[in-house]
């Protein structure tokens, strides 16, 4: 039996290292779902996102996961964003 206002789960959610120049997904990997295993992955919300794709650096992401009873998960994540730096190299040679 599920206790009311038991925690749903939030899981595959990790720190994450991208490239300044290429497009991600802050949801790739993660899995969300209450403790009746009903999947709650679209009502993950990203409460707080300073990333600043444009700019190298060290930036929060704050997760928020709310199920039907109102009981909420939240998770921090660090992303740091690199450039990366152009090797010489071409296809095209």
């Amino acid at each position: 039996m599920v206790e009311q206002g038991e925690a749903p789960i939030l899981s595959g959610v990790e720190d994450l290292t991208i490239s300044s120049d290429k497009p991600f997904n802050l949801l790739q990997g993660v899995t969300a779902y209450d403790f009746e295993g009903n999947d709650l992955i679209s009502k993950i919300e990203a409460i707080h996102n300073t990333i600043d794709i444009d700019e190298v650096g060290n930036y929060e992401v704050t997760y928020q996961l709310k199920d039907e009873q109102g009981a909420t998960a939240t998770l921090i994540i660090e992303v740091e964003v690199r450039e990366i730096p152009e090797t010489g190299l071409s296809l095209f040679n």
